[in-house]
């Protein structure tokens, strides 16, 4: 039990280090990051949830100070157990635009795009469908052109909303920036 005391006071002064001594933001125009991202993924298939994994790989291009346009890829396999189970992939494109809130160590953001996703496999015929994607995730700056972080998505996927209610995917980032 004390060395786990001794490991979380080690993990926590490093923490707070990295913290003080980050520095500060500078988002702004034409600031191009580029995000790739493994995610914890889950979707809603015959009223059962099916738990995967996706990829997802971000580009965003800095407009002004807070608003970027952004284009998003994802490929998520989930496992669906049965005899018509097997792999359910998802897959798809997406553009839109993501605003960042405020400019300083930690870098919190919201996202907004739509594109479309294929879906098939497990019994699934392949099926295409828009996708509204919503995110809000969290970055933190190492340095002036590499940050890690966190974004929490949900994607609609339309017109499917009966068969698919829900998308989820919880993700670690990790951007590389170019001012």
């Amino acid at each position: 039990m004390r060395a786990h005391g001794c490991q979380l006071g080690a993990a926590l002064a490093a923490l707070t280090l990295l913290i003080a001594h980050a520095p500060d933001a500078r988002a702004g125009e034409e600031e191009l990051v580029v995000a790739p991202s493994l995610a914890y993924s889950v979707i809603r298939v015959d009223d059962k949830n099916r738990h995967g994994g996706a990829v997802y790989l971000d580009v965003d291009y800095g407009l002004t100070d807070s608003w970027s346009l952004r284009g998003t890829g994802l490929y998520a396999p989930h496992y669906v157990p049965g005899d018509d189970g097997g792999l359910l992939s998802v897959g798809g494109l997406g553009f839109g635009a993501l605003y960042t809130f405020d400019v300083l160590k930690v870098v919190p953001f919201a996202s907004l795009t739509a594109g479309a996703v294929a879906l098939g496999g497990a019994g699934q015929g392949l099926r295409w469908n828009a996708a509204l994607s919503v995110g809000v995730g969290l970055d933190y700056l190492v340095s002036r052109s590499f940050s890690v972080g966190f974004e929490v998505r949900y994607q609609l996927l339309v017109p499917d909303l009966k068969r698919y209610p829900f998308f989820l995917g919880v993700g670690i980032r990790l951007a590389w920036r170019r001012q």
